[in-house]
């Protein structure tokens, strides 16, 4: 049973837990037998939508579930990103193994970059330099990992740097983990629904790379 306005955020916001991983709630209204509670799942753009539950078995009785994923030929580039993101970062690792530096520093920035790329298109977020990438990222680093979320990225964007100096492999070691979870957060950004069906057969993968 739903008594009170806390309550019925709660049930409502686990209810969309399964459909939105971005959700603020913006009102719970009591209407008669039925509670009346809107969310703002939008995670960039204000995107509200309103459920409606029944007062005595908290059961969602109505309800319009707005689509925050990308379709056609947006769906489209995110994919291309997140393929993109996974090769370069499998190169990485290659490169590492080889002992080169350099081009492990650099293939690791380009994997974490087309990651975030992915995740801001599927977001409706325009970038078109690495300054918007960047506000893209901190905007997106509010809560307890926003600031290892921010530092991963920026750790990782230092391989565009590698030219000007001579890097060691122990130097793209110590960055990897930081690099390695910034990754695994930007795909983790992308909607659920999407996130499901790049692991349709024939898609790449998007859960996460192992630590």
């Amino acid at each position: 049973m739903i008594t009170t306005a806390e309550d019925a955020v709660t049930v409502a916001d686990e209810f969309l837990s399964s459909h939105y991983r971005y959700r603020l709630p913006v009102s719970a209204k009591r209407e008669e037998d039925f509670w009346r509670v809107v969310f703002d799942v939008g995670a960039l753009k204000s995107c509200n939508l309103t459920l409606k539950l029944d007062a005595d078995s908290g059961r969602a009785v109505d309800f319009n579930l707005p689509s925050t994923v990308p379709e056609g030929e947006t769906a489209g580039k995110v994919r291309r990103h997140v393929i993109h993101s996974r090769r370069y970062f499998d190169r990485a690792l290659l490169a590492l193994e080889k002992r080169d530096a350099w081009e492990s520093g650099k293939l690791i920035w380009r994997s974490v970059e087309q990651a975030f790329l992915g995740a801001a298109i599927s977001h409706g977020y325009t970038v078109t330099n690495k300054q918007d990438l960047r506000t893209f990222v901190r905007r997106m680093s509010d809560g307890p990992d926003g600031k290892r979320l921010f530092s991963g990225f920026i750790v990782a964007s230092h391989g565009e740097g590698f030219q000007a100096t001579d890097p060691e492999p122990y130097d793209i070691e110590e960055r990897l983990p930081d690099a390695r979870w910034a990754l695994n957060r930007a795909f983790a950004l992308l909607s659920p629904e999407l996130a499901d069906s790049m692991q349709a057969p024939g898609q790449p993968n998007t859960s996460q790379i192992a630590e």
